[in-house]
This record gives structure tokens, sequence and C-alpha cells, in this order.
């Protein structure tokens, strides 16, 4: 069987079994590439199936010429191949001539791309029945939802926080999707919200399809994965369903499913929301590039090895004066830094703030928090941009963030520690516990 591939889509499948294989394995499962080629004559279709430890890739070819050998029989042909022995090799023509043949030696895959060609010997097991057998059936998993790819993905990123601390347990915080519909929206927002022992996130986007409630529980790492790896040039949405054992992702002619391994969970934030929407707290706003400006000039000390030691750790102080702030920072090497943040606005809402009150935070956490806020400024105006409007004020996408927090054990505040929220109009980070002492959160 001959087979002739565009270059580039058969590169960017290579890649798409790696990124499955990556988000599959385990301490348990090695990755391997080897995957599954279905010829189907009749239909004109090569289809190329990968599967491991319970998540499976089935992608139809786009760009193929399929030759098939005289006496080939006149169904389905299945033959295993190593996508992995192909990955290193640099094709330089527009194309990939790929047969599939036998040896006394074993299976064989003789390629000719531009100025190379050879033959390889395929000496790994079959894998058909394998494959066949983990292949979820066709209406397992029905599509369900329609989601703009560029949203999901920003949104998803956003629940990738305390990476700084421990990034495999960042990858593995459950995050909730779901739709909501207030009276004055006619058009509803996807809640994108997950959290921790001390932290909790929630984003909200807009709905682009008819209003369906919906909740689904998902894990961001294998699924930011896949939505990498889409080409939104084929589209700029993709087909999304879930099931008690799956997770289904469709885009043109890849449809991925994953296992699903979360186990029952249930939180809902809006009424935390609320409550740091309505009660009484201190408020300092800024644009969030100066936010950034002050972040960056803090950075060196908590991580150049001439400022900053090992011993030390990367903790800032906030502090209020004449209505705006100022982050402190002290280590081994570097004593009484101050950087102002400029354009600030301080508020006490009708609360007296006590100057000795001071906010210590984890810097590393902090900055995750104003970067991932930045970035959905930054989403919210190139769309604006691509919409044209002309009612889009000069400063979008400046901000402001607004830092929200509470007098320590105040009756008001939403937890028993020091609260502390930060916001962007609609998306929030919220800290539970901000210690008065310096020590990380």
């Amino acid at each position: 069987m001959k087979f002739t591939i565009n270059t580039k889509e058969f590169k960017n499948v290579m890649q798409l079994v790696k990124t499955v294989a990556d988000n599959s394995a385990n301490a348990r499962i090695t990755a391997h590439s080897i995957c599954l080629l279905r010829a189907l004559p009749a239909q004109k279709q090569l289809k190329l199936e990968f599967s491991l430890n319970g998540s499976f890739l089935t992608y139809v070819f786009e760009d193929v010429a399929l030759t098939l050998d005289k006496d080939a029989p006149d169904g389905e042909i299945k033959r295993s191949v190593d996508l992995g022995s192909l990955s290193s090799l640099k094709f330089s023509g527009a194309s990939v001539d790929i047969t599939l043949g036998n040896s006394k030696e074993g299976n064989t895959l003789e390629f000719n791309s531009g100025r190379i060609k050879g033959r390889l010997i395929l000496s790994h097991a079959d894998i058909e029945k394998e494959v066949e057998s983990s292949r979820p059936p066709q209406d397992s998993v029905s599509l369900d939802q329609t989601f703009p790819v560029t949203d999901f993905l920003s949104a998803l990123s956003a629940h990738n926080y305390g990476v700084h601390h421990n990034a495999q347990e960042a990858s593995k915080r459950p995050v909730r999707i779901y739709s909501i519909k207030d009276e004055d929206d006619s058009e509803g927002r996807i809640l994108f919200v997950s959290k921790d022992k001390i932290a909790c996130a929630r984003f909200a986007k807009s709905m682009t399809t008819p209003y369906k409630d919906f909740s689904y529980y998902v894990l961001p790492k294998p699924l930011q994965a896949v939505l990498n790896a889409l080409n939104s040039d084929t589209s700029p949405v993709f087909h999304f369903g879930i099931s008690k054992d799956f997770w289904r992702i469709s885009h043109g002619q890849i449809d991925v499913h994953f296992p699903n391994i979360i186990p029952q969970v249930n939180f809902d934030l809006e009424d935390l929301k609320n409550l740091c929407c309505t009660s009484p707290c201190f408020t300092l706003s800024a644009p969030v590039d100066k936010f950034r400006n002050a972040l960056s000039e803090i950075e060196p000390f908590t991580s150049d090895g001439h400022l900053f030691s090992k011993d030390d750790m990367p903790i800032i102080s906030l502090k209020i004066k004449d209505n705006t702030g100022y982050f402190f920072i002290n280590t081994s090497k570097a004593k009484d830094v101050v950087v102002e943040l400029d354009d600030a606005v301080f508020e006490a809402k009708d609360l007296i703030y006590d100057p000795s009150d001071i906010l210590n935070f984890n810097f590393k956490y902090l900055s995750e928090c104003v970067s991932s806020l930045e970035g959905k400024i930054k989403d919210k105006k190139k769309k604006s941009k691509d919409k044209n409007l002309d009612n889009v004020p000069a400063d979008q996408g400046r901000g402001p963030i607004v830092l929200k927090w509470w007098p320590y054990q105040d009756t008001t505040s939403p937890t028993k520690g020091k609260a502390l929220c930060l916001t962007s109009e609609d998306n929030y980070y919220w800290i539970s516990r901000v210690r008065e002492q310096t020590r990380t959160l």
C-alpha cells in the first residue's frame, strides 16, 4: 500500500500523536507512538488511530492519495506504524510518499520526500487488536457544545495557578465549566471556576451560541494541549462532549477521547463572589500596565542571585500611604526596597484603615494572577478591535486590576483569615490566607 501525504499535514499529525501520548502516559505506562493506519479504498480515505491508557485519537487525512497493490483485498487495509521512527526525519519535499510492505526482517516502511528517501524496518509488535479493543463506540459521547478555541484556551490557562509552588498539583486542579444567565443577560455566559484549599479563580466568557444549561468538570492540561495543537485555519470553533467515561474534542479531521478521571466534585463560587462584591472592604485599583511595571521592578529582588539568596522567601508587602500603594521587600542582601504603584487609587469602603495593617504576598503567586488577568484584558481589547467598535474606551486593555481585602478576622471578612481578591471586570482570583506575618501563602 502506497500513500502520498502533504508534508506539513504529516508533521502536524506526528505532533498531535505526541501530544495525546504525553498527556495519556503515567508512571505505569510509558508513552509510545505506534499507530494504526486504516486505508478505506471505497471511501478514498486514510485514517490514523492511536490509543494509550484509555485515550483515543482518530485523524482523517485531508490531503492524501492512495495507491493500492494489485493483489490488495477489496475491503479495509490495516497496518500498524510507529510514527516515532519518522519524527526526526527532515522531509524537504512538499509531500511524502510512504509505502508499507513486508520483508524477511519484518514490516517495512519506504519513504520518499524531496532529497531524502529510504526504507525502515518496523520491528514493533502489531497493535491492531489493542486499538480495535480501545476504540470508543461512535455514539458513546455526544458532542453537545460548540466553543471558540481561543476563548476556551484563554479561560483554561487562567486556572493553572500555583505553578511556582507545585506545577504537577496545579495541573491536577479540576475546573468546572458551566453556563449561567442573569435576568438582564439575554445571551448568557460561560463560567470557568476552580479552587483548592486556599485559593480559587473565576473567569467568564460570553456565550457565542444559543443559551443552553450545562455543567462539566475537566482537567485543563490535556484539553489545553490538544486545543493548542489544532489548526485554527480549519475552524475557529471545536465541538465538545462529556460522558461518564470520556471527554471528547472534535475539530475538523481530529477526534480525541480522554478518559474522564475526575471524581465527582461540586463547588459553586457565586455566593463567595457576591459576598466579595457587596461586603465592605479596602480596595486598591491601578491600570494593569502599572501593576506589571511595578512587579517587573520587584522581580530581581525575588530571583536574582546577587540580590536574593536561596534562604530568602519571595515575600513582598503592600502598604498604603496618602491613598496610594507601595510594595516593600527585604531580603538578606537587599534592604528597605520600595516600589510605588503608579496611578493607584485607594478606597476604604466605609472602613477605617490601620497603617500597621500590612498585606504580605508571595511575589510569584501575585505575578501569576496579575499576568493572567492582564491576558484576559488584552483578549478583550483584541476582540474589540476585530469588531471595529467605535465606542471602545481609549484605555481599553489597560485595566484596571483591583485588589480587595478585609480587616483581619473582621466580621465582614469572607473567611476567618485575611482574605484577598484580585479582580478585573467579571474575572477574579481569591486567596483565603494572606498572613499578617511574613510568610508564603
